[in-house]
């Protein structure tokens, strides 16, 4: 299926409707998630890391600021 669900309400639901509609022997749900070399697991999808792209930014204004 490879799509998000957007909460426990609509992934019951979906549980609910597959099982009952169809003779399928198991489902499986899992969780989206990234992983960062520097901070690991990161729950959802990200195409870059949010923790390093602030440090990044962080890094970036001090130093932009240093040299005023």
């Amino acid at each position: 299926m490879s799509q998000k669900l957007s909460s426990g309400e609509v992934c019951k639901n979906f549980v609910k409707k597959v099982l009952t509609n169809y003779n399928l022997p198991y489902i499986s749900i899992t969780p989206v998630f990234s992983i960062c070399p520097k901070h690991g697991y990161i729950a959802g999808e990200h195409k870059y890391c949010p923790i390093c792209e602030h440090e990044y930014e962080a890094k970036r204004l001090i130093k932009e600021n240093s040299e005023c």
